[in-house]
C-alpha cells in the first residue's frame, strides 16, 4: 500500500506488537524510538523505516519529522504510543524538570510532530491517529500526577484533532489498551512503597497473572486502529469494551 504508518515507542511492547500487526496488514511503517537493540532489529524487516529519536528533545522531534517529509510519501495514520510513567512521587516533591519531561514526551511531542507531519496527513485524503490512552486519564492516582496529567491532555489533545481534522479527512481517537506487561509495569513494581502506597497492587496483578501481553493487546485494538471512521473522531475506547 502507498503512504506510511507511524508508530513512535515501535522498539518493544505494545509499540511493536501493533508494528507486526501493520505489516500483517501489508502497511508501510516508520517506526521511531530512542536508539536500542530492538529498535536496531526493527531494520532488518521489510517495509519497516526506522528513524531514532528521542521525542524529549524537541531537536530530535524536528528532525525526525524532517526525514519523514523528506521520504515525500502521505501518511496514512500515526500512532502515538511513546509514553513515560515516571517520576512516581508526591507532586509536591518531584522535581519539576523531570515532571516537565514527562509531559514533553507524553504530550507536547505528540503535538509536535502532528503538527510538522500535517501537510503528510493531508496527502492521504483519509488519516488515521490513534492515540494511547489509560485508566489514569480519567482517574488521579496517588504520586503519578505527570502521568495522569498527560494521559488527561492527551485525551483532550485527540478530541482537539477530532473537531480541525475533519475538513482534511483527518480522524483521531485514543485507546487505552489496559494493564499490560511491558516496561512500564517493570517500573511501577520497582518504584519504592513509601512513595507510591499502591504498589502492592500492581505486584499483585504480575503475580496473578493478570496482565495482557503486548500482543493480545495489539490483535484486539488493531481494527479499530485502521479501519475506524469519520463517525467515530473524537471518541475514546477502552480495550474491555470492545
Amino acid at each position: 500500500m502507498t503512504g506510511f504508518w507511524v508508530v513512535t515507542g515501535a522498539s518493544k511492547g505494545i509499540g511493536r506488537a501493533l508494528v507486526n500487526e501493520l505489516l500483517d496488514r501489508d502497511f508501510n511503517v516508520i517506526a521511531t524510538s530512542r536508539e536500542s537493540q530492538e529498535l536496531d532489529a526493527l531494520r532488518k524487516i521489510d517495509h519497516v523505516t526506522v528513524i531514532p529519536a528521542d521525542l524529549t528533545l524537541r531537536s530530535d522531534v524536528e528532525s525526525l519529522c524532517s526525514s519523514i517529509l523528506d521520504l515525500g510519501k502521505p501518511i496514512r495514520g500515526m500512532i502515538h504510543n511513546a509514553g513515560r510513567i515516571s517520576p512516581i512521587d508526591f507532586m509536591h516533591q518531584i522535581s519539576i524538570d523531570e515532571w516537565s519531561e514527562n509531559i514533553e514526551l507524553n504530550l507536547i511531542s505528540v503535538q509536535h510532530m502532528t503538527q510538522l507531519l500535517w501537510p503528510r496527513l493531508q496527502e492521504a485524503k483519509r488519516s488515521r491517529i490513534v492515540t494511547i490512552s489509560s485508566g489514569a486519564s480519567i482517574r488521579a492516582l496517588h504520586s503519578w500526577s505527570a502521568y495522569c496529567v498527560s494521559k488527561a491532555g492527551l485525551d483532550m489533545w485527540a478530541k482537539a484533532v477530532a473537531v480541525e481534522g475533519q475538513l482534511d479527512g483527518i480522524s483521531a481517537i485514543s485507546i487505552a489498551p489496559g494493564i499490560v506487561d511491558t516496561a512500564m509495569q517493570e517500573t511501577i513494581r520497582d518504584a519504592p512503597e513509601e512513595k507510591f502506597p499502591l504498589r502492592h497492587t500492581f505486584q499483585n496483578y504480575f503475580d496473578s497473572g493478570d496482565l495482557s501481553s503486548p500482543q493480545e493487546v495489539a490483535q484486539k485494538l488493531i481494527d479499530l486502529i485502521i479501519n475506524h471512521t469519520m463517525e467515530q473522531t473524537g471518541m475514546r475506547f477502552d480495550i474491555r469494551d470492545l
